[in-house]
């Protein structure tokens, strides 16, 4: 998303600065995230992407497919903005396709807020249409969000 002078819209570029601190923090290896959220109009925006990272000492290479980041970050910006989404929440998935780690994130006055593993376990065992419980996948690790402190440059208080 880009404004008509050309430049990023500021909450682009908030959400690249936020995905790229957490693929970097969540460290080498494949992950896949993905981003949910109710509208207020009651719509469901999702979006979501694969990524890569390598460390190099005290440097970290992240590689992405293009249209899923793209997607993923715009998504993440209207979110992280809040005026147009009464929630929202990030998955990540790392690691082998067989045993994956999962992580999740709360959306909150732009900003992620990591779950306790206990809230994505709890989250996992509700199936989204009827409120149920459904059984958890007994290959996956379940582990709390990654906290990534708001950084002294964001303009938005908590």
């Amino acid at each position: 998303m880009q404004n008509p002078t050309g430049a990023p819209y500021p909450e682009v570029a908030h959400a690249r600065r936020l995905l790229t601190r957490l693929l970097t923090t969540a460290g080498p290896g494949g992950h896949c995230l993905t981003y949910g959220a109710v509208t207020v109009t009651g719509d469901t925006l999702t979006a979501h992407a694969h990524a890569r990272v390598w460390r190099f000492g005290p440097f970290a290479a992240v590689l992405t497919d293009r249209a899923g980041i793209d997607e993923l970050r715009a998504a993440l910006a209207i979110g992280l903005e809040g005026s147009s989404v009464r929630y929202g929440g990030m998955v990540m998935r790392s690691g082998k396709t067989i045993g994956p780690t999962v992580r999740a994130w709360s959306v909150e006055d732009g900003w992620i807020r990591p779950l306790s593993r206990d809230e994505v376990m709890r989250m996992y065992a509700t199936d989204p249409d009827t409120g149920g419980t459904m059984p958890l996948d007994p290959f996956v690790t379940y582990a709390a969000g990654i906290p990534l402190p708001r950084p002294t440059s964001d303009r938005r208080t908590t």
